[in-house]
């Protein structure tokens, strides 16, 4: 069995929702909803995905945009990692970034990278 199968986002992780439990697979993205006596009292505890806007700087002009692209962002690597690492341990199961354009925030694969070391997080 190669490494990959025994990283901790191949596992399968729980997260309960109102009423339910989810089994949630970071790896592949897969999703198993279990309902039933022993899951009604189930509440959620955090957001199962946080969409993060990490830099309002864009390298595009899409006509559709409400973001500022003027707005300085006030995120680092190391502020954008506290605040995410602290959405995986109250359960959150994943992380997308946006914003403008999250490949124009400088330390980008820098706090990939972290995240990934730090967190069982599904990153997008």
């Amino acid at each position: 069995m190669s490494a990959a199968a025994h990283s901790p986002r191949a596992r399968f992780q729980s997260y309960r929702l109102d009423g339910a439990l989810l089994f949630f697979q970071p790896s592949s993205g897969a999703n198993i909803r279990v309902q039933n006596e022993r899951t009604r009292s189930f509440t959620r505890g955090a957001p199962r995905a946080v969409m993060f806007g990490i830099t309002n700087r864009c390298n595009l002009h899409c006509t559709f945009c409400s973001r500022d692209v003027t707005r300085p962002s006030d995120w680092t690597v190391e502020s954008a990692a506290e605040m995410i690492q602290g959405l995986a341990r109250a359960g959150s199961l994943e992380v997308a970034f946006g914003g403008g354009e999250p490949c124009a925030f400088r330390g980008i694969a820098e706090l990939i990278a972290e995240l990934h070391r730090s967190t069982r997080l599904a990153l997008n």
